[in-house]
C-alpha cells in the first residue's frame, strides 16, 4: 500500500489537472452547429477568438429574413462556416456542399463581429437564393380585358316630318271687297318646327251695283307660306305657328248693262302674316285655323268709260281673312 505520504501528493496533483481542465481560458476544439433553412442545412462553428459572432441560430434567422426566393432547393446543399479572429480581422470561411462546391472567404477588421455578421448574412443569402429551384407562380386566372366604356352616345333628336294636303274655306274681309267668302287649297310640308306651304285660293264673284248697270268682281291666285311652329313637341297635341306668306293673284272685273262692257284685268301682288293653331303634326287627319293679314303691294282701280270722276273700285289697303282647313296628311 502507498504510504500515507504519497496519498497527499496523488490528490494534489489529480486535483490540480482538473482545475486546469476547468480553466476557461483553456483550449478545446470548436462544436459544430446546426441550423435547417428551406433545403439547406446551415452549419456554424465559432472559433474562441471570434467572441461575440453569431451562431447557428442567430446567422440563420437573420438570413431567412434576406432571401428573395423562399422555396426548395433543386438538391439538398450544406452551408459550412467557420468564425476566427486573426489578429485585428474577424474572419469567416464558407464551404458548399451539393449541388454546387465551393469556398468563400470573408474578413472584416474591427473590435467586434458585427462588420462580419453583417457580410456574412448578405453572402450566405446570395448563395441561398442562386440554388433555388425556380418557383412557377400561377397567375390568377383574369378575364379579358374589358373594351373602354365609353358614354353612350347622346341619340340625335327625332325629327318629326309630315306632308299634308289641306282643303277649306275662309271669311274675308275686303278681299277683294267688303264680307266674302274664298275657297282654299294646300299642300303643306313640315320638317320640326318649321313648315312651308304653296295653295291657291278662289273667292266668288261679287257684284257691284254702279249706275246705270253693274259690275261683277273675281279674285284667284296662288299663295306660298313660310311657318315656324311654336311648342311643338311631336305629340298629338294642337300646335301654334306664326307664318310669313306672299300672294300672287288676279283680279278681273267685267260690266254689265253700260255702253262699253269689256273686261278688264289688274295684278294683284300681296304679303301677308298670319297666326295659326292646328292638330298636331303627326296625326293623319286633322285641322288648322288661320287668322290672315294680307297687304297689296300696289293699289289699283277699275273705272267705266265715259262715267267721269267715279271709280268702279279701288283695292283696299289691307285686308283680312280667317280659315278653317281639313288636314289630311300624305306622309
Amino acid at each position: 500500500m502507498p504510504s500515507r505520504k504519497v496519498l497527499p501528493v496523488l490528490a494534489a496533483a489529480i486535483f490540480g489537472v482538473r482545475l486546469v481542465a476547468a480553466q476557461p481560458g483553456a483550449a478545446m476544439p470548436p462544436q459544430p452547429f446546426a441550423e435547417e433553412l428551406p433545403g439547406v442545412s446551415l452549419r456554424v462553428q465559432t472559433d474562441p477568438s471570434a467572441t461575440g459572432c453569431p451562431g447557428a441560430h442567430e446567422l440563420a434567422k437573420a438570413v431567412r429574413a434576406q432571401l428573395r426566393v423562399h422555396a426548395e432547393r433543386k438538391t439538398k446543399i450544406t452551408l459550412t462556416v467557420n468564425l476566427a479572429r486573426q489578429g485585428f480581422e474577424y474572419l469567416a470561411h464558407i464551404e458548399v456542399e451539393g449541388s454546387q462546391r465551393g469556398e468563400r472567404v470573408l474578413s472584416a477588421p474591427g473590435e467586434d463581429c458585427s462588420g462580419l455578421k453583417d457580410a456574412l448574412v448578405v453572402t450566405l443569402a446570395l448563395i441561398l437564393d442562386e440554388t433555388a429551384e425556380p418557383r412557377v407562380v400561377s397567375e390568377p386566372a383574369t378575364a379579358p380585358p374589358l373594351p373602354p366604356q365609353w358614354p353612350p352616345a347622346t341619340p340625335a333628336p327625332h325629327v318629326e316630318r309630315s306632308l299634308a294636303l289641306g282643303v277649306g274655306a275662309a271669311v274675308t274681309e275686303a278681299l277683294p271687297r267688303d264680307l266674302s267668302t274664298a275657297l282654299r287649297a294646300e299642300v303643306e310640308f313640315s320638317s320640326g318646327p318649321w313648315g312651308t306651304a304653296l295653295g291657291a285660293f278662289l273667292a266668288p264673284k261679287q257684284r257691284i251695283r254702279f249706275e246705270p248697270g253693274t259690275a261683277d268682281l273675281r279674285l284667284w291666285g296662288g299663295q306660298a307660306r313660310l311657318c315656324r311652329f311654336l311648342w311643338h313637341d311631336g305629340t298629338e297635341r294642337p300646335v301654334t305657328g306664326l307664318c310669313t306668306e306672299g300672294i300672287v293673284a288676279k283680279l278681273t272685273g267685267q260690266g254689265h248693262d253700260f255702253t262699253s262692257n269689256q273686261l278688264q284685268a289688274r295684278p294683284w301682288v300681296a304679303l301677308g302674316v298670319s297666326a295659326s293653331v292646328r292638330s298636331g303634326l303627326d296625326v293623319p287627319v286633322g285641322w288648322m285655323i288661320r287668322a290672315v293679314a294680307t297687304f297689296p303691294l300696289q293699289r289699283d282701280a277699275f273705272e267705266v268709260e265715259g262715267i267721269s270722276g267715279r271709280t268702279a273700285y279701288r283695292m283696299p289697303i289691307m285686308s283680312f281673312g280667317l280659315e278653317a282647313l281639313l288636314r289630311l296628311r300624305i306622309l
